[in-house]
């Protein structure tokens, strides 16, 4: 009997984020109805207490956005997301931080706004150990020695260091995860962030760079050739 009188409640209730996400993939390409149905079933979620789902719907809408060519009205969408994962507290859902954050940087990455990048770094402690999503803080990390290395400012040479440290950092949570596409991607940032005037820096730099190419063939990952590449550049040095 209790069943037969809450059952439909309970399927009027509790939305299901996949049955969501079916019918935001379903909607013609226009970022309007896109962003308007994500916005519509975040805050579905939200009513209902299920913060964590709210905030995917947030990431996927945005994912979806872009995806379909709406790189400002994705960006716009996933900063939604970001505004109420920061009032949230980004420790209390670890992995749904890594993909927001993975996200915003990567859409600032797009359009080579590496002062913006940056500005990100301070989001990571809080949670990144706690993260079981290896794929998102490894390349989040990398992207961010990208953004050092390119970074335009009066202190160059604490750029270089900052650009290699997250490059390590990518490759040291890659390693934690046995992630061996990351780590031999990690490999390919330090060699690219590497100082270049700095002996020290290129010892380090061939040493990751032989680790990552050795990597790369054994588990057949074509990135191993490009990296090859870059290393030889060191060589030459």
């Amino acid at each position: 009997d209790w069943l037969v009188r809450t059952d439909p409640t309970i399927k009027d209730r509790w939305l299901s984020l996949g049955k969501a996400l079916d019918q935001l993939y379903q909607l013609p390409k226009d970022a309007a109805a896109i962003t308007a149905k994500s916005l519509e079933f975040a805050s579905a979620f939200q009513s209902i207490n299920r913060t964590d789902l709210a905030l995917l719907t947030y990431f996927y809408g945005a994912k979806h956005l872009d995806m379909n060519g709406f790189a400002s009205e994705a960006n716009a969408l996933a900063l939604k997301g970001y505004t109420r994962l920061k009032a949230t507290g980004l420790d209390k859902f670890p992995a749904v931080s890594s993909q927001i954050i993975w996200q915003l940087i990567r859409f600032a990455n797009a359009r080579s706004d590496f002062e913006q990048m940056v500005q990100y770094v301070d989001e990571f402690p809080p949670y990144m150990s706690k993260s079981l999503l290896p794929v998102y803080d490894t390349e989040a990390n990398q992207l961010i020695s990208t953004a050092y290395a390119q970074l335009r400012s009066d202190d160059v040479q604490q750029n270089k260091q900052f650009a290699q440290e997250y490059a390590t950092r990518a490759f040291n949570m890659a390693k934690k995860y046995q992630y061996f596409f990351g780590m031999v991607s990690a490999c390919n940032a330090i060699i690219l962030s590497a100082d270049k005037d700095d002996p020290q820096a290129l010892v380090n730099a061939i040493y990751y760079g032989e680790q990552g190419y050795l990597m790369g063939e054994k588990y057949h990952l074509d990135l191993k050739n490009s990296l090859l590449t870059n290393l030889a550049l060191l060589y030459w040095r």
